[in-house]
């Protein structure tokens, strides 16, 4: 129900998964990436903490516009694309590091992502 504050643990197992949590009330994300590949679309009415343990297969975040996002990523062996809304604010750009929207600090939703990445390419658009 969309009116009810979700804590929500997802296991991507080895098949395709597409979850789309648009619309949804979400208090607390953890997902298990798996094998299979997963589209992430999170919502942007509420402000939330989630963590990722990617695995082999890849992931692709979609974050709504205006919704701040700050991304702490122990890197993998698989690719990072932050995409063009994140700028790298500590760490390194090719290992572990923290990125973040330039509006984080001031938006009214925030999202903040935990990401231990794995061998799968993980993109956040």
């Amino acid at each position: 129900s969309p009116d009810v504050d979700l804590e929500l643990a997802l296991n991507g197992g080895s098949g395709r998964c597409e979850a789309d949590l648009r619309g949804l009330q979400i208090s607390a994300l953890n997902l298990d990436v798996g094998s299979g590949g997963i589209d992430l679309y999170l919502p942007g009415e509420d402000s939330f903490d989630a963590v990722i343990e990617g695995g082999s297969g890849p992931l692709a975040i979609s974050v709504p516009d205006g919704v701040g996002l700050r991304v702490i990523l122990e890197s993998g062996s698989g690719p990072f694309r932050a995409g063009d809304r994140l700028s790298l604010v500590s760490g390194e750009r090719d290992d572990d590091g923290t990125w973040e929207t330039a509006n984080w600090g001031t938006a009214g939703e925030r999202i903040e992502l935990r990401i231990d990445q794995g061998s799968g390419p993980i993109s956040i658009r």
